[in-house]
């Protein structure tokens, strides 16, 4: 079962699934109705449950979200920023029963659930608590020069990589 929560930062963990699931995808979207199904049915056929945080959107993501199957859909009020509706999906996801993983995805599409289900089962084998994917090639030049400085500096690849397991 799913539902619609707005959200407040105190109130995100008391959002609960009835569906246990291992590893959770946390997609933070801002208008992104056209696109967003279809990152949920591919997040879905990989396993994953789906934990969608429309950061304010103007148009109809958050009911998007929920025909297209998400588990839980929270909803800010208001556009609080990615970094704040990646956090309040990260506190709701890490709540939920029986979770022990927990991967962003952008709702543009441009990440594979197949390959965040890879990443977790990598992470689980190397005992890590954060796994960071590698794109092939990352996108722009300011973005291979920042993932050559800041890769040095933490020992990541492609530290701007936005796969991650947490």
């Amino acid at each position: 079962s799913w539902s619609i929560h707005s959200c407040a930062a105190s109130t995100c963990a008391s959002m609960t699934c009835s569906v246990p699931k291992e590893v959770w995808a946390v997609i933070p979207v801002f208008n992104e109705a056209e696109t967003v199904g279809g990152v949920l049915a591919r997040a879905r056929a990989a396993g994953l449950g789906c934990l969608v945080v429309d950061d304010g959107s103007s148009d109809h993501s958050a009911e998007v979200s929920k025909q297209a199957g998400a588990d839980v859909v929270i909803r800010h009020p208001t556009n609080r920023g990615y970094a704040a509706a990646l956090g309040s999906g990260l506190r709701a996801a890490g709540a939920q029963p029986g979770c022990r993983w927990v991967v962003s995805l952008d709702s543009d599409g441009q990440l594979d659930p197949v390959e965040a289900m890879n990443l977790v089962r990598e992470g689980e084998a190397a005992g890590v608590a954060l796994a960071v994917g590698v794109r092939p090639r990352p996108a722009r030049i300011s973005e291979r020069f920042a993932a050559a400085l800041l890769g040095g500096l933490v020992g990541l690849r492609d530290p701007l990589c936005g796969l991650k397991g947490y």
